[in-house]
Order: C-alpha cells, then structure tokens, then sequence
C-alpha cells in the first residue's frame, strides 16, 4: 500500500501528527458545499497550501490600453535592470558570498499574458499581466524556512533566546508569511515605480513628426531622421 512508502519520521509527517485537524475541520465545514463536486479534503489542501505559498498584490487598471501602454516598457526594464542584489532585497534577504543557489531573471509567454520571474533559490517574486488588465506582483515560495522572523529559538542545550531565524513549516506561520510576501510586492512595486516611462516621450515625438491642418495651412511634421544640409 502507498503508506508503506511513507517515511515515518519525515518532518512533515511528524508535523501532522502534531495538528488537531478535527478543530480546523469543525471550524471550516460550513464553508463547505454537499452539492456538486466532492469537495477534496480539508486536510490535504492544507498540505498543499505549506508546500507551496504565494501572496499577490493586483493593479486593475479602468482600460486595457492604459496597461498595455507601460506593460512592455516595464517588462524588457525590469529584465535588463534586475540584478542579483535586487532580487534578494526584493525577498527581504542579503547576496551572501556562500549562497550556492540559483538566481536570475525569466521572462516567457502564457495564455493568460507575459510574465517576469526572478528567482532565488525555491522563491521567487513575478510581474504579469493578467488578462492585459491587472497588473500582478506575486511572491511565492517552496520552502518557507527562507523567510525569516524575529521569535523565540530554542537551542539543544535547553536554553532559550530571541533571534531572526526561520519560518517554521506549520500553518501558524502562514499570517506571518502574508506580512512578509506583502512587504516583498511592495519593494518591487517600489523599484519598478522608479523606471522612466519612455511612452509619453515617444508619443510627443509622433505628434510632432506628422503634418497638421490648421487655419486652413498645412504644416509639415518634423523629420528627426534627416540629415541636417
């Protein structure tokens, strides 16, 4: 049988036997349905949700256009900007001369829009544009144990102190984590905010460059690609 092949004494198995899952589930049946689909198991969403942890902050804007406009200028800056140092600030971290990790910028193309990633390590922190209305920043993690708080260690001495050290990986640490990936959309919100916004410049520029009709004279645009005589 499958639990043949379960370790025992894997953190994560140590670690449910550890949570009174009767309590959680007495406290979320009413937001359960008996109609439709069956419902999977309180238990195993849980799970999922530790494994894997993310945190979003939307940007809906009235217009598609208005997006679209600074989307692409935002995207290929970020890629060209973004640099290791960046991306560990952006995750509330430090570049440290042993980090052994992988870090680096991805850009790639889906269904629902463009994305940017910049990864370190099992986290990461994204820019999209979701439906090419809402821009997204999200941070996401597969290993909690990356972002750290400041709490009480216990050491195997027996002794006690307060330090930064890491998240536990338990769902009591899934509202300290909320805090943690909002302060991280809201560094990378604040960097990208501080990119030049190219588009107004080049829209000036077209303006001046085609013909107008006014008064009944025609003026001729501006021509910045000829050669002065």
């Amino acid at each position: 049988m499958l639990i043949d092949f379960i370790d025992k004494d894997h953190e994560l198995v140590l670690l449910s036997e550890q949570i009174d899952w009767s309590y959680f589930e007495s406290q979320f049946k009413n937001l359960y349905s008996s109609k439709g689909r069956k419902s999977m198991p309180l238990r195993l969403m849980i799970g999922i949700m530790i494994l894997q942890a993310e945190y979003a902050t939307d940007i809906v804007f009235k217009k598609q256009k208005d997006l679209q406009a600074i989307y692409s200028e935002l995207g290929a800056t970020a890629i060209h900007t973004v640099k290791p140092d960046n991306i560990a600030t952006f995750l509330g971290h430090k570049v440290d001369p042993r980090y052994q990790g992988e870090m680096g910028n991805n850009y790639n193309i889906r269904i629902e829009g463009s994305r940017i990633k910049h990864s370190m390590g099992k986290s990461s922190i994204k820019m999209y544009d979701k439906f090419s209305k809402i821009l997204r920043i999200e941070t996401t993690t597969n290993d909690v144990s990356f972002f750290k708080h400041y709490r009480e260690v216990e050491h195997r001495d027996g002794t006690k102190s307060m330090k930064h050290a890491p998240l536990k990986k338990n769902i009591y640490s899934l509202t300290l984590l909320s805090f943690l990936f909002k302060a991280s959309n809201k560094r990378y919100l604040e960097f990208i905010s501080a990119f030049d916004n190219k588009e107004i410049g080049r829209k000036r520029l077209e303006k001046l460059s085609k013909s107008k009709k006014e008064n009944k004279r025609n003026y001729k645009g501006f021509n910045f690609r000829t050669p002065d005589p």
